[in-house]
């Protein structure tokens, strides 16, 4: 079924979508102060279309009466394949999603006031990501995981991608036009891209320690990336920005594929032993922070590993 709805101002409406519900198109009386929370399982494959009339307001209100930025919340909610539009935002996060699971296969935004998309305490993965014209930060990531298969980010006016406080973004495809800033990534923050096309950017990358609880922020890029970015990059003393070789998945199973054969050649010529069993012992010593152990768990090179052995 397909469904309407309309909110008016000043009203935030909770809703818990039916199964059989395969559209919702939405009406924001006000493009600040009708709010709409959606929470619970989403069903797959559904649409969502928010729209409002421009407005322009001196005045908007940050939070509505439960403390939520978002025109379109999503709250402790369930997604499979999930597509949103949504047009003509005035609220602080066109949409925001909160302690929200599963996949996502199209998000498009256009016209936002503030940040386009805003997504906490996650974990998502994601298709598709397209914004266009957000006055504040295009893709905002907080406490989470994410997995993003293509973003497209165009007149971002703050960063165009911001991964923040311990957040975990990776990131196959992206392409990032007309921003003061492609990417930032901080508060022991990891962020990781395979493909970067940036088209009038000042700045593509900006790793720092924003808040003194956090560390600073660390990104993995392909060699190319790192060439073409080498003189637009900077971060402070805390954080890093590295090169990284990925592998196509195909090349990947391939390369296992071959191990697997080559160990079981190696069985069948049944090979003596050079050493008899033994035990290996091993002690490891770090900091009082633990920075040798977090720098192997993030695969950070070059890293150092001090380590007494001993056989038995």
């Amino acid at each position: 079924t397909n469904e309407k709805i309309q909110i008016d101002a000043n009203t935030t409406v909770f809703l818990k979508i039916k199964k059989t519900v395969q559209s919702i198109d939405v009406n924001l009386k006000d493009n600040n102060t009708s709010r709409l929370v959606i929470h619970g399982k989403v069903p797959s494959n559904i649409n969502i279309f928010i729209t409002s009339k421009l407005q322009d307001k001196k005045n908007y209100i940050i939070y509505d009466e439960n403390s939520l930025t978002g025109c379109l919340t999503f709250l402790d909610a369930n997604l499979e394949n999930l597509n949103l539009t949504i047009e003509n935002s005035q609220c602080e996060d066109s949409v925001n999603f909160i302690r929200t699971i599963g996949s996502i296969n199209s998000i498009k935004v256009n016209n936002s006031s503030s940040d386009a998309i805003d997504m906490d305490f996650s974990n998502l993965k994601v298709r598709s990501v397209e914004v266009n014209n957000s006055l504040n930060d295009c893709l905002d990531l907080s406490f989470g995981d994410y997995f993003f298969e293509k973003i497209n980010l165009n007149n971002c006016g703050d960063k165009a991608l911001s991964v923040g406080e311990k957040s975990k973004a990776i990131v196959n495809i992206s392409e990032i036009s007309n921003s003061k800033l492609a990417v930032a990534t901080k508060d022991s923050s990891v962020s990781y891209f395979q493909k970067l096309i940036l088209n009038n950017v000042d700045l593509c990358f900006d790793n720092y320690r924003k808040k003194q609880e956090f560390d600073g922020g660390i990104t993995f890029l392909k060699n190319s990336i790192y060439e073409k970015c080498k003189d637009k990059m900077r971060f402070d003393t805390k954080s890093k920005i590295e090169t990284y070789w990925f592998f196509k998945m195909r090349n990947e199973i391939k390369i296992k594929a071959n191990i697997i054969d080559h160990l079981n050649a190696l069985k069948e010529k049944k090979l003596s032993k050079p050493f008899p069993d033994r035990k290996i012992n091993s002690i490891y010593f770090d900091t009082d922070d633990l920075d040798y152990f977090k720098d192997g768990e993030e695969g950070t090179t070059p890293r150092i590993k001090v380590r007494y052995r001993w056989y038995d």
